[in-house]
């Protein structure tokens, strides 16, 4: 019954508005960038190379640290516990 009854706090309802309006601007940006003209071809490829640069550091990582736990376990290696904290309770909001 008290499950029930919980409700969304200021900060979880922040969240939510923000990643709703980051997500918004990511799937308008194709019909953004065709308004600009040919030369959005070229942030299309640079955005591109720059999201392979991101997926490439991210394999590395995982096949130096074979320890569960993603991200927040790199973390952990380099920064102790506060570390693995932070970037756990960065990655899992909603």
């Amino acid at each position: 019954m008290n499950d029930q009854l919980k409700k969304m706090n200021v900060v979880q309802l922040t969240f939510i508005v923000t990643v709703n309006m980051m997500g918004s601007g990511i799937i308008m940006l194709p019909s953004n960038m065709a308004k600009v003209g040919a030369i959005s071809l070229l942030s299309w490829i640079v955005t591109a190379i720059g999201s392979m640069a991101i997926a490439y550091g991210f394999a590395q990582a995982g096949i130096l640290n074979q320890r569960a736990g993603g991200m927040a376990a790199y973390a952990e290696d380099a920064y102790g516990k506060a570390g693995y904290f932070q970037v756990f309770f960065c990655t899992s909001c909603p």
